[in-house]
């Protein structure tokens, strides 16, 4: 009987302490059902450029920096080359949209010949042939946007803006003479009538008679 009571005291104790162990309480504890959340979308808004000489310098600036970073490292990683070549596009045709329509023309060859050698990088194995041409066409453009369409050369050829289109210059205007502005008789007639007027007083009186 004794010794039954001990066995009886050992297990209540056991699973008092059993209660009381995370482990335990984790068999019991009704788990709370996961609630996935929306994931929040943000969509980008593209705003319309205003073409502006501070517009065409920056990409020019951009397409420069590209390219150089493109020719430093041609053919090392293939997913920096496609970043590269990306960004050049990109910002040769933003470079473009401030130009006036003939000079856009003249931008458009250079863009064509990029694109071919974008074909290039992004769908063939630059093997030592490709790269050998791929590096010469860039330098070539690279030489030709900086000699005939820096900021310098092009800055007369930019699309003006709403500003400057609305810049007129004045022009003098003269008030008109007013019709009823009565002019004043000349100085010697005034001094005429005040002699004459004088002589009336000074004559004696009676002779006239």
């Amino acid at each position: 009987m004794k010794r039954f009571s001990n066995i009886l005291i050992v297990t209540c104790l056991a699973i008092s302490l059993a209660g009381c162990s995370p482990e335990w309480q984790k068999k019991f504890t009704r788990k709370k059902k996961d609630v996935k959340k929306r994931p929040k979308i943000y969509q980008e808004r593209k705003y319309p450029k205003k073409p502006s000489p501070e517009i065409y310098k920056k990409h020019y600036s951009y397409v420069v920096t590209w390219m150089s970073e493109l020719l430093s490292d041609l053919g090392g990683n293939h997913k920096k080359d496609v970043r590269c070549m990306e960004e050049i596009v990109s910002n040769m045709k933003d470079m473009q949209n401030v130009l006036v329509p003939e000079w856009q023309d003249k931008f458009q060859v250079h863009i064509d010949r990029i694109m071919k050698v974008r074909e290039i990088i992004l769908y063939e194995d630059l093997s030592k042939f490709n790269i050998d041409y791929v590096k010469s066409s860039l330098e070539r453009e690279d030489r030709a946007i900086k000699r005939d369409f820096s900021y310098k050369r092009a800055k007369d050829h930019l699309v003006k803006t709403s500003e400057e289109e609305a810049q007129v210059t004045p022009t003098s205007v003269e008030a008109p003479v007013s019709a009823s502005v009565v002019q004043t008789p000349p100085v010697e007639e005034a001094k005429a009538a005040e002699n004459s007027e004088a002589k009336d007083e000074a004559k004696p009186q009676g002779a006239g008679q």
